[in-house]
């Protein structure tokens, strides 16, 4: 049955070559072309932009961000020792892609211990989302609060777009099962979206030396919004409870456990005195629960020099992060500048319940917060009407307690560019300098310096657009100082530069192809296991009447101890009328994504021997989808 599955998936590729017919239902059309929010909210002086519209993620068919994250140039789909997405890890560091932000709408998925909701956010169901945009190259203020290298912004759908109800029903194997069901209506002075997904996701079990490791989740999810006039109001509630993985366990040996991790967030847009000032707030509290039993010690046991037993250890973690933001700002047009400014004020705070190893009390002796002060100060200056400079800079003073020799932080983040729009050639070139500093988890499990790290970063972009195809060369130089991983190597900076080359081409409106090649070039090899890396994928979307056909292999190539791979997926979409829809996704098809290596510590030896396991992150899923539009 599986290998008839995958032929059939397969087969989808020589089907769009010899079957082409013109024709598409015209309500469907209709829809994908009114639809595309994107328009109204994508920023292309902000960075290096990629969206995807609501049209692409419906006929990729993408359930959860990870789809998206795996075909994100620069980096790769990559978890940590808990199975959280992770896509810069470098483990045994517990998270390590706190550069990667990630917002719903207007407001910062995060909490105060992670630094980065992608932790939390990483595999987060798709079913509530418009489109989704990604932006590289160190973005500006205007669309992240703090420092990062990549943003990714999730837009909600609408009440105006929906002003009806969906359920969709979504069936995998080894028992994955998810149900989701939403409702959208407009009243005369508010609308509202309301948005419900309960699901269990199960994966194909690994062993290591006749230990499980799994990463199986269950999670239920709910979501509000409330348009008034000016005045946007949401509300959130995320619960996952997550096996272990690998745990912390320095030979991968979990015995027993999970973690867990409720968010809630209370968040709110308006504009107030006829939009002359601008006001976002935001509230996220989270718990975070680990619970990990191993048949050997932990990674973070070793520097606390704790004792520990042959067989049984056990670490327990729990804690309560609270993120407070408040931002105001006015924005305002004078002759040739479009000026913004602003204050913004964020609060993290880590209120701890305990932290034990092997019945030994860590727990620290006071609650950790952070209070971060801002101002900052935005300008598009046009030269004419193809060209434009911008600039902005950004001022933060940051507070931080438990640090009574050091508890202050000054930093700063600007950027200068030069835009240009000239027929159908576009060029956007920047210099950014970015000062971020260390994640609470980085200070209290890796005890971390108080120093920002510095990153200075030059990038171009040039992109030629006509009526059927657009080509874009993008390259970028960035030199870190001071990060936490530099500061634990031989060196004081690192360079590296990335370079990506990406087609979009449209035989027709019903047909497109995209590729995309990239090179990360490291001149530190110590900071990585490898000096060039290179990525891509080719993507096919097509539509035959009621038909959506969607293929895409992406490539990763081989690093130390990890040899190169390719993730084929491919899906088909029956519209069986305009409120009914079928499909089949198949996911990873052929198993030959590329797998991770887990870093292992042998102290039976002396001295301790260090090793390492190779295990898969991406597994190969066949999925079955249901939705209804009432």
């Amino acid at each position: 049955m599986g290998r008839s599955i995958i032929a059939a998936m397969s087969a989808l590729l020589a089907l769009q070559t010899v079957y082409a017919d013109e024709s598409i239902d015209t309500l469907l059309k209709q829809y994908r072309k009114e639809a595309d929010l994107s328009k109204q909210t994508k920023k292309e002086s902000a960075g290096y932009l990629v969206v995807y519209t609501r049209d692409d993620l419906e006929r990729m068919q993408v359930y959860r961000l990870s789809d998206l994250i795996k075909s994100i140039r620069f980096i790769r789909y990559d978890i940590n020792n808990y199975g959280m997405t992770d896509p810069l890890q470098l483990n045994p560091l517990l998270y390590s892609s706190d550069m990667i932000k990630v917002f719903v709408n207007n407001h910062e998925i995060s909490d105060g211990f992670f630094g980065s909701g992608l932790a939390l956010y990483g595999n987060i169901d798709m079913g509530m989302f418009d489109h989704v945009e990604i932006y590289t190259g160190a973005p500006v203020l205007d669309v992240t609060t703090e420092p990062a290298a990549a943003v990714i912004k999730l837009y909600t759908k609408i009440p105006e777009r929906e002003n009806g109800g969906t359920f969709s029903m979504r069936l995998g194997e080894r028992g994955t099962q998810e149900l989701t069901l939403s409702h959208a209506q407009v009243m005369d002075e508010w609308s509202y979206f309301a948005y419900a997904e309960g699901a269990v996701n199960n994966f194909k079990h690994e062993q290591n030396i006749g230990y499980d490791i799994s990463r199986d989740y269950k999670q239920f999810h709910l979501y509000g919004d409330i348009h008034l006039k000016n005045h946007r109001i949401e509300v959130e509630a995320l619960d996952q409870k997550h096996d272990l993985f690998t745990g912390q366990s320095v030979m991968i040996t979990p015995t027993d456990g999970e973690w867990q991790a409720p968010l809630y967030r209370l968040s709110y847009s308006g504009e107030w005195w006829d939009g002359v000032v601008k006001s976002d707030f935001s509230y996220i509290s989270s718990v975070l629960d680990f619970d990990n039993e191993s048949a050997s010690p932990f990674w973070m046991q070793l520097p606390l020099a704790i004792p520990f037993d042959s067989n049984d250890n056990h670490f327990l973690y729990r804690s309560r992060n609270d993120m407070a933001t408040v931002k105001l700002f006015h924005d305002e047009v004078v002759r040739n500048h479009t000026l913004k400014g602003g204050v913004e004020y964020r609060y993290k705070g880590v209120s701890y319940n305990y932290f034990e190893i092997n019945d030994y009390d860590v727990t620290p002796s006071s609650d950790a917060t952070y209070n971060t002060f801002s101002i900052f100060l935005e300008d598009h200056y046009k030269l004419n009407g193809h060209a434009m400079f911008v600039g902005s800079l950004k001022l933060n003073r940051i507070f931080f307690d438990q640090r009574p020799n050091n508890d202050r932080l000054d930093t700063w983040q600007g950027r200068i560019g030069y835009i240009s729009l000239q027929d159908n050639w576009s060029f956007k070139g920047f210099l950014t300098h970015t000062e971020t500093p260390p994640e609470y988890y980085n200070l209290l499990i890796h005890h971390a310096e108080l120093v920002s790290e510095k990153y200075d970063t030059a990038s171009l972009e040039v992109k030629r657009t006509t009526d059927r195809s657009e080509v874009r060369l993008l390259g970028l130089f960035t030199r870190a100082r001071d990060s936490f991983v530099i500061r634990n190597s031989d060196t004081d900076k690192t360079d590296f530069f990335n370079l990506a080359f990406d087609v979009i081409f449209h035989l027709n409106e019903n047909h497109r192809i995209d590729f995309d090649i990239y090179l990360d070039h490291f001149n530190e090899t110590s900071i990585r296991s490898f000096k060039n890396y290179v990525g891509g994928y080719v993507r096919l979307l097509d539509t035959f009447d009621q038909w959506d056909i969607f293929n895409e292999v992406i490539f990763k190539q081989g690093t130390d101890h990890v040899k190169a791979g390719y993730d084929y997926s491919a899906g088909i979409k029956y519209h069986v009328e305009k409120d009914l829809t079928f499909a089949l996704k198949g996911t990873n098809i052929f198993n030959k994504a590329k797998n991770s290596y887990y870093r292992t510590l042998d102290l039976t030896q002396n001295p301790p021997v260090e090793g390492g396991v190779i295990l898969p992150v991406a597994d190969r899923q066949i999925f079955f989808t249901m939705e209804w539009l009432f």
